[in-house]
């Protein structure tokens, strides 16, 4: 196991969870808009992910993971904490989302994906015992250099925590409990065991 995790374990009893707000999509700040007047970004259930992938490499910190081909990445807005996030969509959760984001619109859901988020070690650290503290998430288990556990906000996230580089913990997370979940929990196996 990395030292930075090492190290996180060591100095907390209850280790964190930065990605219950993963909702960063959830907590879209959309202001003042009548509901009346406000636009429908509905679309249909997620696609099936394609047999073929594709890899996706992130420019900015340089990792690379593989995605079904007929799925998209997108760069989500900055978390409270200034995280850097990507989301990863099937085409028509892709949709939906540009749509809400493009549009500001009110939302009680986000569309089926899987979020990548990246933070430095101590903020995670500070994050995930705060969340610890208030009963936003599960306490974690270790299990082969990695933090699983789940968030409790609007809806039930598995999250899974990992050193990533030394300074930094990189977080997948995908909504469990709901009827697209069984779509997305394969597609982030297939992240997982692909990151690099």
């Amino acid at each position: 196991m990395s030292n930075s995790l090492v190290g996180l374990k060591r100095n907390s009893k209850k280790v964190l969870s930065l990605v219950l707000g993963l909702g960063v999509l959830a907590s879209i700040n959309v202001g003042n808009i009548d509901q009346a007047t406000a636009i429908q970004c509905n679309i249909s259930a997620p696609e099936l992910p394609s047999r073929n992938v594709r890899v996706y490499k992130d420019s900015r910190y340089g990792f690379q993971i593989e995605i079904p081909a007929n799925y998209r990445v997108m760069q989500l807005p900055a978390g409270a904490g200034g995280q850097y996030s990507i989301g990863i969509f099937d085409p028509n959760g892709y949709r939906e989302m540009v749509c809400l984001l493009r549009n500001k619109v009110p939302t009680d859901s986000d569309p089926a994906s899987i979020i990548v988020t990246i933070d430095n070690t101590n903020s995670f650290i500070q994050n995930l015992r705060e969340s610890l503290s208030r009963g936003y998430t599960t306490r974690p288990i270790e299990k082969n250099g990695r933090l699983i556990y789940t968030g409790m906000g609007e809806e039930t996230t598995l999250n899974i925590s990992q050193s990533y580089k030394n300074r930094f913990v990189v977080t997948f997370s995908a909504s469990i409990g709901t009827n697209n979940s069984i779509i997305m929990e394969s597609v982030l196996k297939q992240v997982l065991n692909s990151f690099q």
